[in-house]
């Protein structure tokens, strides 16, 4: 028990670290314990990794909210946590994210409990219609966009993009997504930051009321199922899905974002016994070290859980208030500067030349969609075609 809570504080520390340094996957930390895997009892491996996973989900909002801050006339094209840090409002974008992830998850893991005895033939049903639905989720997205035509381009070359690439065997899969995502949605807001006009936004304070966090948590539950069950859907477009359905307010549609992150990380863990699919490296890391997953393993599963997500959050948010304070005194254009030039050193290290190409031909979409006032959630079509041309039959690849 007590070699087990060690490994469980290692894992929040590796997730910290790995959420607050960008370009840092916490799949690179699953992996290089591989040969570890044989040495550890299988709970301890297991807090590990369930730790690391859930406190990363956590952390990784500090870097998402406080760095690559954009101008005023790309602000609508990026993300909401962004407005709300151009109104001084960077520490109440993080609280709200974290309230989505607390409330959010909870509800997962209880409808999840709810409905498991009947996730195997729902799935089994869902697949057999994943095509129509792939293409059904397209089409709304599409055309309830103001640029429809533009934001189809940027969602077919992204697309023509990923088939590519993933189907190449240039790069080692463990870290084949990290040139693509983050050419498509890290660089152009760094850029945006790092142009020699970046500000630094006096914050403010504002409280939140309990109707915004309820509905935006019960959004983001919703769409954390959309997004593990339909492969290659990611948080923002399910997100931004079930927010043209429900039609969400800044402060509501944050909540729910922090609400899919995290929640999705948790349902990948019931996923993996309800339907024997892993849609996360923590889950894919779980499957190989466990010989079978019982029920009782799944409520081992929730519980560790459930710890590393409340012990996170208040750790993230004593660091996040620290974080406030400090980003309003740094000089956020050369702070961008610094993190572009470790994001490329990265790719360098773990993809090679290859990566680098990857990287450049993926930042010249993601600024293209800027630049045409397209939502970059379109480019996510590096994912979403591949996932679709799979289960038509014409491509190989599936996430």
């Amino acid at each position: 028990m007590v070699f087990e809570g060690m490994w469980f504080l290692a894992g929040i520390f590796a997730g910290i670290l790995t959420g607050l340094i960008p370009g840092i996957h916490p799949n690179t930390v699953t992996v290089s314990l591989l040969p570890l895997y044989p040495l550890l009892p299988s709970q301890q491996f297991l807090a590990f990794i369930i730790a690391l996973a859930v406190s990363n989900t956590i952390f990784d909002l500090i870097p998402a909210i406080f760095i690559g801050v954009p101008e005023d006339d790309t602000v609508m094209a990026l993300f909401p946590t962004h407005l709300l840090v151009q109104q001084g409002l960077g520490y109440y974008a993080l609280k709200l994210t974290i309230f989505g992830a607390l409330f959010g998850s909870i509800c997962a893991i209880v409808l999840s409990l709810i409905t498991l005895p009947y996730l195997q033939s729902f799935y089994t049903t869902l697949t057999t219609a994943m095509a129509p639905l792939i293409i059904a989720f397209i089409s709304f997205m599409l055309f309830t966009e103001s640029q429809p035509g533009r934001s189809f381009l940027i969602l077919l070359l992204s697309g023509i993009l990923g088939n590519i690439v993933l189907n190449a065997s240039l790069i080692n899969t463990q870290y084949i997504l990290f040139p693509l995502l983050s050419g498509l949605f890290a660089l152009p807001p760094l850029l945006a930051g790092s142009s020699g006009t970046a500000k630094n936004y006096t914050q403010q304070e504002r409280q939140t009321t309990h109707t915004t966090i309820a509905k935006g948590s019960l959004i983001g539950t919703g769409a954390s199922f959309l997004v593990g069950f339909i492969p290659g859907i990611g948080d923002a477009q399910s997100a931004l899905f079930f927010n043209k359905l429900s039609r969400l307010n800044t402060d509501e549609f944050v909540v729910a974002l922090g609400g899919i992150n995290t929640a999705g990380i948790i349902l990948s863990f019931i996923s993996l016994f309800a339907i024997g699919r892993t849609r996360s490296g923590a889950a894919a890391a779980i499957s190989q070290s466990l010989d079978t997953i019982t029920y009782g393993t799944v409520l081992r599963i929730l519980a560790f859980s459930v710890i590393a997500l409340g012990f996170s959050a208040i750790l993230c948010l004593l660091i996040g208030k620290s974080s406030t304070h400090l980003f309003t005194r740094l000089n956020m254009t050369l702070v961008n500067r610094a993190v572009i030039i470790l994001l490329i050193a990265l790719i360098l290290f773990f993809t090679g030349l290859f990566g680098i190409f990857v990287f450049i031909t993926a930042s010249s979409i993601g600024l293209f969609a800027v630049s045409s006032g397209v939502k970059r959630s379109f480019c996510m079509g590096v994912l979403l075609l591949p996932t679709l041309t799979f289960y038509l039959g014409i491509g190989p690849f599936i996430i």
